[in-house]
């Protein structure tokens, strides 16, 4: 993939998936090892007019370690935060995109499903174990497209409406 490529995927993943805006400040948070990356990332957000920070920290012993308390405070403040770091790019088989925009995700459904199933294909091949959807617009492809794939495909909106769910019934159970 080439870095115009690349920057212009970093730009739609700020954009239409995290939804930033001119102004805003977006942190990108890297290790020496993705540093490259994080560029990319900076550039993406500094294209879409926002006030981009890039930090480049240690790589971690392991994953899910808390980060260092300056970027830890970096990231309380900042509006935006995407941390393309070692162990979870380590974990990610790629993020590849379709170039349909949302508004056109219903026109053609069979051009929109056979796209996404086309590119997660792709990814399964890299030995990809789950394929998750970067916009809310898919939410009701995503069986269809599991099925095509026999891989799980993931809606983060669903995604996130059953895990609220499943901390609002823990917290019914607790005793106080």
């Amino acid at each position: 993939m080439t870095a115009e490529a690349l920057e212009g995927a970093a730009a739609r993943a700020l954009k239409t998936c995290l939804g930033v805006r001119p102004g805003e400040v977006v942190l990108v948070v890297c290790d020496d090892r993705t540093v490259l990356l994080g560029q990319v990332f900076y550039a993406a957000a500094r294209a879409l007019g926002t006030q981009p920070l890039l930090m480049v920290k240690e790589r971690g012993r392991r994953d899910g370690e808390e980060p260092p308390r300056p970027v830890a405070a970096a990231m309380a403040e900042a509006g935006v935060v995407v941390m393309p770091t070692t162990y979870l790019a380590a974990r990610c088989a790629g993020a590849v995109g379709i170039e349909v925009g949302v508004l056109a995700l219903r026109k053609d459904r069979g051009a929109t499903v056979e796209a996404i199933v086309q590119e997660a294909g792709r990814l399964a091949e890299r030995r990809a174990e789950v394929i998750v959807l970067g916009c809310t617009g898919m939410a009701e492809l995503a069986r269809e497209v599991a099925g095509r794939l026999g891989t799980p495909v993931l809606e983060p909106l669903a995604v996130t409406l059953n895990l609220a769910d499943l901390v609002a019934r823990a917290r019914q159970g607790q005793s106080r």
